[in-house]
């Protein structure tokens, strides 16, 4: 097998494993935010405060930690990840209703997301805190 040849057949390589990695990196972000919508909606605020980034944990605590929230259901409406620049953006709707009121409120939700590469983890943190779901 002549060099040439054989340094094609590398490059090749080379460039379809990056493309599973930037696709996988893509899957990642997308299952990241559906999940974490998905625990917001099901108030599992513990689990759903992981991908919080540090900095916006307080607001996110004032802001779902209203005992008497319900998130009757949600809608991922647009849902877009770059992971070049490793932003995401996606936009929700939630539906929700506070006790003792049962009235259903919708209100839209832009979120924010960055990926964090680090030694432990690779990871998409959201760091815009979650809508002011009014009464």
């Amino acid at each position: 097998m002549n060099r040439g040849y054989m340094a094609c057949w590398l490059l090749a390589l080379a460039l379809l494993g990056g493309c599973q990695t930037i696709s996988a990196q893509k899957e990642t972000c997308e299952t990241t935010i559906r999940s974490y919508n998905r625990m917001v909606r099901w108030q599992e605020h513990e689990s759903a405060e992981r991908a919080v980034e540090e900095a916006a944990r307080a607001e996110y605590r004032r802001r779902l930690g209203e005992k008497d929230l319900r998130i009757a259901d949600y809608r991922i409406k647009t849902l877009t990840c770059d992971t070049e620049r490793g932003e995401a953006e996606a936009t929700v709707e939630y539906d929700y209703y506070v006790l003792p009121s049962t009235t259903l409120r919708t209100v839209q939700d832009i979120q924010k997301w960055r990926y964090l590469p680090n030694a432990k983890q690779a990871e998409w943190r959201i760091q815009t805190p979650p809508p002011e779901f009014g009464n």
